[in-house]
């Protein structure tokens, strides 16, 4: 039995980051710039914290919006594009480990 390889999918094997960034850019009408790390977490907190106070939304409201305009669409993930070296790297890793993907 091949030991395990755990990874995660967003900018470990294709990247979704910036995607997720101009998603919610769009979405909100807000400005997040290039080069800011989005964490998952504190992501809801960060959106809000660039809405004035009429637009804000909840945690709810914010977590829907993502799961069906962004994680739910086809047409964003077409842009993704693979992790640099992912494509030549996995194929090989596979041959030694059982790979898992493990994301949030």
């Amino acid at each position: 039995m091949k030991p395990v390889l755990f990874f995660d999918f967003d900018d470990m094997l294709v990247l979704t980051m910036g995607l997720l960034r101009d998603f919610l850019n769009e979405h909100f009408s807000i400005k997040i710039p290039k080069g800011i790390f989005l964490c998952g977490y504190s992501l809801w907190g960060e959106v809000n914290d660039l809405l004035p106070p009429e637009r804000k939304v909840t945690k709810d409201q914010f977590y829907e919006a993502c799961a069906v305009g962004f994680l739910a669409s086809r047409d964003w993930h077409l842009r993704a594009m693979p992790m640099p070296g992912a494509q030549e790297c996995i194929p090989r890793l596979a041959g030694k480990y059982s790979l898992w993907l493990a994301t949030a």
